[in-house]
Parts: C-alpha cells; sequence; structure tokens
C-alpha cells in the first residue's frame, strides 16, 4: 500500500521523509504514491498529522496520480 501525504494547512510545508528527502507542498497540494518505509515510525510527520497540517492517507498499489492516455504521432 502507497501513502498520499496531502498539505491541508495555509502556507508551505516542508515534509521530512525517513529516507532523508524532503517534500515542499503547497497548500492543498497532495503527494501520492509515497513508499509505507518513508512514512513508518516517522515522529514528525504524526506531530504535523496531530495538529492538522497535513492529511495522511493508505491507498491501494498501484494507482498513480495521472492514468492519462497514450497517444501515438499525428495525434
Amino acid at each position: 500500500m502507497a501513502t498520499t501525504i496531502t498539505n491541508r494547512s495555509r502556507q508551505l510545508l516542508v515534509v521530512p521523509l525517513n529516507s532523508g528527502a524532503t517534500l515542499h507542498l503547497a497548500p492543498g497540494e497532495e503527494a501520492p504514491g509515497i513508499d509505507p518505509v518513508e512514512v513508518k515510525n516517522n515522529a514528525t510527520l504524526q506531530k504535523m498529522a496531530e495538529r492538522g497540517w497535513i492529511a495522511l492517507a493508505e491507498t491501494r498499489e498501484g494507482a498513480t496520480a495521472h492514468q492519462g492516455q497514450k497517444r501515438g504521432k499525428g495525434r
């Protein structure tokens, strides 16, 4: 299961992940498809969620943010 992180605040948030990487999320922006290893046992993310700054949601595996159609040449 992948995780989606959504910024519920009115300001830009810097969201730290367990790997040391960070996400920069604008107000209302969503980061889908985050590996669960990145958010599991992350105290900072839990505090941000408790304060209502972010929303964490599990999504089914294989789900992508954009499921557009492929287009061939000349279209």
